[in-house]
């Protein structure tokens, strides 16, 4: 027991020693999350007018699920455009998608944590 209370202390000593304050994002920066790749092109085009002041990119989230896997061609695509037009995909890992439950379907574990 005693080891397990060291490590807990070790890495809240690890997780805390580094965090900085918090502060506000620059009011340059924006972001959106879509559900499909192919809207980054959509983005793009419709944010062009609002990001022309600044520099600064354009942060995306994309859900990125198992049935991805099979077409990389659209990923790559999406990814070429969203480095044409200065946006950072952000991929969010997903599971597949129970249309049954309307939810994320729960990943199966092979392995044990015991």
């Amino acid at each position: 027991m005693r080891a397990g209370v060291r490590i807990l202390l070790v890495t809240l000593f690890i997780l805390f020693g580094f965090l900085r304050s918090a502060s506000a994002a620059a009011a340059t920066d924006y972001g959106m999350h879509v559900l499909r790749p192919e809207e980054i092109e959509t983005i793009a085009a419709q944010t062009t007018e609002l990001r022309q002041e600044s520099s600064a990119p354009l942060y995306v989230t994309l859900p990125f699920s198992l049935d991805d896997t099979k077409d990389l061609d659209r990923w790559r695509t999406a990814f070429r455009v969203a480095k044409e037009n200065n946006i950072v995909p952000l991929v969010r890992l997903v599971t597949r998608f129970d249309t049954e439950a309307n939810a994320w379907a729960v990943p199966i574990s092979t392995k044990s944590c015991n």
